[in-house]
């Protein structure tokens, strides 16, 4: 993907997501395996600008994570900001990025860069 190659990156994405489908983890394993792959699938759409794709695709990751309290899962509100960002829904992006920072404050540090970015493609546009 990071080639622009984002057709064959989408489709070992895909296949990953059926081998992930495939495997014979316990359960919480297999969930946990499951919801990263969609999400890896969801980035890669997101990437390729086919948003509604990757909105279904983070949908997926969602409701199957188990790791998150209350299914808030951080990285998920980050990219779903991103997309609403790109689509222009600049008030939908504010939250959801926001809300992710919140998250991600207490727990990751790491990846707030990330979204402070975003954050800032989204100050950008909005002024």
């Amino acid at each position: 993907g990071i080639y622009g190659q984002e057709k064959e990156a989408i489709r070992h994405k895909q296949l990953s997501l059926n081998y992930v489908k495939k495997q014979r983890n316990s359960i919480k394993g297999k969930r946990n395996n499951l919801a990263r792959a969609y999400y890896s699938l969801a980035v890669q759409y997101r990437r390729a600008k086919e948003f509604d794709k990757a909105l279904v695709y983070l949908d997926s990751s969602s409701s199957i994570g188990n790791r998150y309290v209350n299914n808030e899962n951080p990285y998920v509100f980050a990219e779903k900001g991103t997309i609403f960002l790109k689509n222009g829904n600049l008030d939908e992006a504010e939250k959801l990025l926001l809300k992710s920072k919140s998250i991600l404050e207490k727990n990751n540090r790491h990846y707030l860069v990330i979204v402070y970015s975003f954050l800032g493609v989204l100050l950008d546009r909005s002024n």
